[in-house]
């Protein structure tokens, strides 16, 4: 919006643990292709950048209430009847993920009937909750939480942003899901 652009600070938030997008780093400072590009359009426009990684649904929450002013996510009817959304810059997907015993899938209409985690407050739980009843979603915290519960058995399938599900399981050893 137009207040947003006349400010000389502009706060992007997002989550903290969601690589190689937007996370924390070993010392605690934002980083992330998100946050990198945000630093270098702040610089080009003249304005301050600042940022806010914590938990996801929290983000959401203080786009909603106006304490923060941009929130890289996915777009969907349900978020756009409450925020505004530029244009695409990167285009991102998901990708369901089983266990080593899960019979491969080809669709997530094939997700019915099965248990499905999900990060709290992501797209896909959206979703899963809107469009796929029979579905029972089980809630992360993390997408790493959602892959190592599903290493653990813990549910059928998962439900997550590729590039941050592939790079996480990769980063932290993730074993026993596919």
């Amino acid at each position: 919006s137009d207040d947003v652009v006349a400010k000389r600070t502009i706060t992007m938030a997002g989550d903290f643990n969601y690589p190689p997008f937007h996370y924390l780093d070993d010392n605690g400072n934002p980083t992330g292709f998100d946050v990198e590009l945000f630093r270098y359009l702040a610089q080009q426009a003249g304005f301050q950048a600042d940022f806010q990684l914590s938990q996801w649904p929290r983000m959401l929450e203080a786009l909603d209430e106006g304490r923060v002013d941009v929130v890289p996510m996915f777009s969907s009817e349900s978020r756009a009847e409450k925020f505004d959304f530029s244009r695409s810059t990167l285009y991102r997907q998901h990708v369901i993920f089983g266990n080593r015993d899960a019979q491969a899938l080809s669709g997530i209409d094939e997700l019915s009937g099965h248990s499905v985690l999900v990060q709290d407050g992501s797209y896909a739980e959206d979703h899963l909750r809107k469009f796929y009843p029979d579905i029972e979603v089980l809630v992360t915290e993390t997408n790493p939480d959602a892959l190592r519960a599903l290493a653990d058995g813990q549910a059928d399938y998962a439900l997550l942003a590729q590039r941050n599900a592939y790079y996480a399981r990769r980063r932290l050893n993730i074993e026993g899901v596919n």
